[in-house]
């Protein structure tokens, strides 16, 4: 999806072939808060769901405190000003643009 990482695809495509599932969930925790993120491994899935393949929540506790980050509060909006904003030359390079500056985030 635009441009997401294919791993991400590759993968859950194939586990839709198998099981015919309508949508993956995965939860991953460490009682003892000794939980490793390589970014690589995660990052795939994450960028997969932020292209519109899906949503993604975290929940880091620290201190006996819970932090919640999802997809839903990470919505940008764009905003194309000019008479040309309609030409869909204009709207995909913008759109590019955008995911391109995505990805450095």
């Amino acid at each position: 999806m635009f441009g997401a990482n294919e791993a991400a695809t590759e993968s859950l495509k194939q586990l839709q072939e198998i099981y015919n599932n309508s949508e993956v969930e995965v939860k991953i925790s460490n009682e003892n808060a000794k939980l490793k993120t390589p970014e690589n491994a995660i990052e795939t899935y994450r960028s997969y769901a932020d292209k519109g393949g899906g949503r993604w929540k975290i929940i880091v506790e620290k201190n006996n405190k819970k932090k919640e980050y999802n997809s839903s509060s990470r919505v940008i909006k764009i905003t194309i000003e000019g008479e040309e904003k309609a030409d869909p030359v204009t709207l995909m390079s913008a759109l590019k643009q955008f995911l391109e500056r995505d990805e450095e985030i």
